[in-house]
């Protein structure tokens, strides 16, 4: 039989043919009412995931650029992240013009400011950015300020090496002194938590993370380099001969000496003296 739900906090008006949601529960049908923009609400969703769809199948910065212009406002968080990985995946010569992108970086700094962000979109943008060698100040503040107010457990290692790298990168590329301190403050806060399960990580997220660390600074963070060191201890020899490399500069530039941690320095000559018997790129 026939089964309606009727939400308390929904007025009558709002029960109309047109603002009942009807489905199948346990073999009976049931009847909800919902809101009167629900409908609407479900198109913009949807028109939002053939938006990511037609992004995804972009095959130049020029065609991704062109579908956001015309989508405009439509764009939503997910489908701004989408825009810039896909363009900075596509972009051959490394730093972006900004004004080129400055409607989606402008549109997605709407975003993070207005809806709800997950961490794997903060990853997203800050690593899009840093390919890009773009450092959009609003836009960044907005991505810090986003990832800030989430707990570190949220973030996935790969999430978290990503966040980290990118923010070391964004360092270099000129990021202003305001982002570069709430930057900083936002690893130190993802830190504890990744080097609590340094076994989550694969060998280019720990090079990621050194090499991050490293750009950034650990200042007020005390013990984070031998917390590092520690994790990358019995790790060196799955690393290959870039991120090895990366991982000793980081290292050294954090002045960490490794024949006082315990076995690592030991493990990194092993290491270093495999790659030069056997060069592998």
């Amino acid at each position: 039989m026939p089964v309606l739900v009727k939400r308390p906090d929904v007025p009558d008006f709002a029960c109309g043919p047109k603002t009942r949601f009807t489905g199948k529960i346990r073999g009976g049908v049931y009847t909800c009412a919902v809101d009167p923009s629900f409908p609407r609400l479900v198109s913009a969703m949807q028109r939002n995931v053939e938006i990511n769809q037609e992004i995804g199948r972009t095959r130049s910065v020029s065609e991704v650029l062109s579908l956001t212009s015309r989508e405009g406002n439509t764009l939503n968080l997910v489908n701004c992240v989408t825009s810039l990985q896909r363009i900075a995946k596509l972009s051959t010569g490394g730093r972006q013009d900004a004004s080129a992108v400055a409607q989606i970086t402008g549109r997605a700094t709407e975003c993070f400011g207005g809806e709800q962000a997950q961490p794997r979109h903060v990853s997203g943008a800050l690593w899009s950015c840093a390919k890009l060698q773009l450092v959009p100040e609003a836009l960044l503040k907005a991505v810090i300020s986003a990832g800030a107010l989430m707990q570190p457990s949220w973030f996935k290692p790969q999430e978290v090496s990503m966040a980290v790298w990118s923010v070391g990168k964004l360092h270099a590329a000129g990021m202003s002194a305001a982002c570069g301190e709430a930057a900083a403050a936002f690893v130190g806060k993802l830190l504890p938590s990744a080097l609590a399960r340094p076994q989550d990580f694969d060998p280019q997220g720990l090079a990621n993370l050194v090499s991050g660390v490293a750009a950034v600074g650990t200042a007020g963070r005390a013990g984070v380099e031998g917390r590092l060191a520690g994790a990358l201890r019995g790790r060196l020899p799955e690393l290959n001969a870039q991120e090895l490399a990366n991982v000793l500069h980081g290292m050294s530039k954090l002045g960490v000496k490794l024949d006082e941690c315990k076995g690592l320095a030991r493990e990194a000559a092993l290491a270093v003296r495999r790659w030069l018997a056997n060069p592998q790129p």
